[in-house]
């Protein structure tokens, strides 16, 4: 079976007791008051879209099937990415661990890596401040 979803822009805010700078990625994921509370996603060039996890409604559907998709198909040619901000340390072990889709690196393109990967900072606070790179 073919997915033939655009790539997902995708971010979620979340949630923990456990404070994640003391703590770290792994612990604050795996912590059971951990939750993703908002996710914004868009599908290619389509306008951006906001699930709130907090008012009791079920995942979007064009959403589920991607994530869904990813988790079953991991690293598959043609997979469609999801693209999003420091993705691979954190955002995907909030996906495994709250909402239990164990996305493949592969099929993830982390905006911090690459930044890195062209010399630039990785750091979204200087990404947004233009003035800080000079």
């Amino acid at each position: 079976m073919e997915f033939s979803q655009d790539d997902v822009f995708i971010d979620h805010e979340s949630f923990s007791e456990v404070d994640l700078k003391k703590r770290g990625s792994y612990a604050y994921a795996e912590h059971k008051s951990t939750e993703i509370m908002l996710t914004t996603y868009a599908f290619g060039d389509e306008e951006v879209q906001c699930y709130d996890a907090t008012d009791g409604g079920r995942l979007p559907s064009e959403l589920r099937s991607v994530l869904k998709y990813l988790s079953r198909n991991p690293g598959k040619k043609g997979n469609p990415k999801l693209i999003g901000a420091n993705y691979l340390m954190f955002d995907r072990l909030l996906l495994r661990n709250c909402w239990g889709y164990d996305i493949d690196p592969r099929d993830i393109t982390d905006t911090m890596v690459c930044a890195f990967r062209h010399s630039l900072p990785g750091s979204l606070a200087i990404q947004y401040r233009p003035h800080a790179l000079r």
